[in-house]
């Protein structure tokens, strides 16, 4: 059962946050994030949910300055709730009611992911990937939803200004039976890649799935993201102390040992 209990606040700077991703099989992509920041004496809490659909329209909701609580079942703030199996939220455009059925365990490649002296960045992999089903409602009406899920959990109080991290590649494709995990970390003076495939961690770079027809979901310099809905004063100080990070994810069909499905992956590169 997931441990959903927060760290502890350090000063300047940290960051907790969770992602989640369902791709549905007709080609639509749900993003979720609900995350925790607190930066000098400035806390803030927000969710945000996006749904790319197949033709290019983007349906957004989520909320900023709920009050993030926790419980034994999950994390709740305002509208939404994510708990061990189930994830749900209701915006006036966007609202969900999710099950996620886990095909594998948990798992964590190393702890901490990152170290910069007695900070760090740690990284877990709490559903590499399940079964999701359930609804969604938009404004056009509501969406059965059959595909497959991911969700993992971020927690690091590497400081912004001196981030270790020089460019990041991460994807993941579930593809009938299969199912598979890559990242790749590059740092000043080191670089960190493995994959995951069907509950399997493998410490190489062997790109794991074939991709193919990629569209793009996210491109631009991470402040500037509608989904992060940042203060238009606050941008220029946030992109001086993070150095201005540029994101870029795509989605795209997939195949895994010749079985078809789809994938979903990103490229972060830090000036």
């Amino acid at each position: 059962m997931t441990d959903f209990t927060l760290h502890g606040d350090r000063f300047p700077f940290n960051l907790e946050k969770w992602y989640v991703d369902v791709l549905l099989d007709d080609g639509a992509v749900l993003l979720v994030y609900v995350a925790r920041m607190r930066l000098f004496a400035l806390p803030v809490v927000r969710f945000t949910a996006e749904l790319f659909l197949p033709d290019g329209r983007v349906v957004r909701g989520g909320g900023v300055g709920c009050e993030l609580r926790v419980e034994r079942a999950g994390l709740y703030c305002g509208s939404f709730a994510l708990e061990h199996q189930d994830l749900r939220f209701t915006g006036e455009a966007l609202s969900a009611d999710l099950h996620f059925t886990p095909r594998y365990l948990p798992f964590c490649v190393r702890d901490p992911l990152v170290e910069d002296g007695a900070r760090s960045l740690r990284w877990w992999v709490e559903v590499p990937d399940a079964a999701v089903s359930g609804v969604l409602r938009t404004p056009e009406g509501e969406r059965r939803v059959v595909g497959r899920g991911y969700r993992d959990r971020v927690y690091f109080d590497l400081l912004p200004w001196r981030f270790p991290l020089r460019e990041l590649i991460w994807g993941r494709a579930a593809c009938g039976n299969h199912a598979c995990i890559w990242w790749e970390g590059r740092l000043a003076d080191e670089a960190l890649h493995f994959r995951w495939q069907d509950g399997v961690v493998h410490r190489d770079t062997v790109h794991p799935a074939s991709l193919s027809d990629g569209r793009v979901l996210v491109d631009g310099r991470v402040i500037d993201q509608r989904s992060l809905a940042f203060n238009t004063f606050a941008k220029p100080l946030l992109k001086r102390l993070s150095a201005d990070p540029y994101h870029t994810k795509w989605a795209a069909a997939a195949a895994i040992e010749g079985a078809p499905g789809r994938a979903i992956h990103e490229v972060v590169r830090w000036h």
